[in-house]
């Protein structure tokens, strides 16, 4: 009676702050737990225990995990509680399925970089509607404003504040809208995500300190970012909450979002979708279409339009 009163006394509940192959860090309280994970149990459906319903899942950075602690700095993830939101993306290298980068996280900060690499607003569309899928607050950070010779690079964010969108504006050598950065991360869980060489990881630690998190110069002649973070870690803010930095993503697949759905993720399509002639309009050529004649009329910007064209493609 006294062991089982042992073992279920040494049964705890963190939040994996960092996944590498299949070693996991799970803050427990105040302190980090060095953890592995049995992998047969699966996350819990209402009602029902976890090992024998659910969907089969592995451990992500951001997951609220039960450990049974083997001594004060290791233990066993025995269950993976039922996540609140996630960011996704389609599985890269054995195309088996869903790749969950993170999980219960409450926004993303979508950051872009108006030079080196070049302001793409179609991977920022591309995040946003991750952001929607996954339940996921988003945020739209422009950085290395610094680099601008002037200020042309609003113009094409212009439909992002129209839809509702926050736009902050950063530059680390500047230190311009660093202030604003931080109020977008206190007290709440964030993450980042942007391409590669955006700078993610420059403004993560000048505002963070001791984070040290590796930076590389994007190359002069792709004129593209570097991978430098390989992992997905969260990290505590001495200011209040918690940020995860993930890896530079060249492209970011969309997860579970297919050619008749995606209209639904612009806003500005919303209060047309339903009046087009034809109950299958994908809003490209088809006659009698609803946000083609919003578009004609000057109402759905251009870009966001095109954007719409050129993901609907890949889907």
């Amino acid at each position: 009676m006294r062991k089982k009163e042992s073992k279920e006394n040494s049964r705890v509940q963190g939040i994996v702050t960092r996944a590498v192959g299949s070693s996991f860090n799970v803050l427990v309280d105040s302190r980090t737990v060095a953890c592995f994970f049995r992998g047969r149990y699966r996350i819990k459906k209402e009602g029902l225990p976890a090992s024998t319903s659910g969907e089969r899942i592995f451990p992500v950075v951001g997951d609220r995990v039960m450990v049974t602690l083997s001594d004060e700095a290791s233990g066993v993830i025995e269950e993976i509680l039922p996540r609140e939101t996630k960011l996704s993306r389609p599985e890269v290298e054995l195309h088996r399925g869903e790749q969950v980068l993170v999980a219960n996280v409450q926004q993303m900060i979508i950051v872009a970089s108006v030079q080196l690499p070049l302001l793409k607003t179609r991977a920022i569309d591309r995040f946003l509607i991750a952001a929607e899928k996954g339940e996921l607050q988003p945020i739209i950070c422009v950085n290395k404003i610094d680099l601008a010779s002037d200020e042309k690079y609003k113009e094409d964010l212009v439909p992002y504040p129209d839809l509702g969108y926050k736009v902050i504006f950063t530059s680390v050598p500047e230190k311009r809208g660093l202030e604003d950065f931080k109020a977008c991360l206190k007290d709440k869980i964030s993450v980042l995500a942007g391409h590669s060489g955006v700078g993610k990881s420059s403004l993560l630690n000048v505002i963070q300190k001791g984070l040290k998190l590796v930076t590389r110069e994007v190359s002069t002649y792709s004129l593209k970012g570097k991978h430098v973070t390989s992992y997905v870690e969260l990290y505590p803010l001495d200011f209040g909450g918690f940020v995860a930095d993930t890896p530079g993503l060249r492209e970011l697949g969309l997860w579970d979002v297919d050619k008749q759905d995606l209209a639904w993720y612009f806003p500005e399509f919303e209060d047309c979708l339903g009046k087009c002639k034809f109950n299958d309009c994908l809003h490209l050529t088809e006659p009698g279409c609803a946000v083609k004649e919003k578009l004609q009329s000057g109402k759905i910007h251009e870009t966001r339009y095109d954007s719409y064209k050129r993901i609907l493609e890949t889907l």
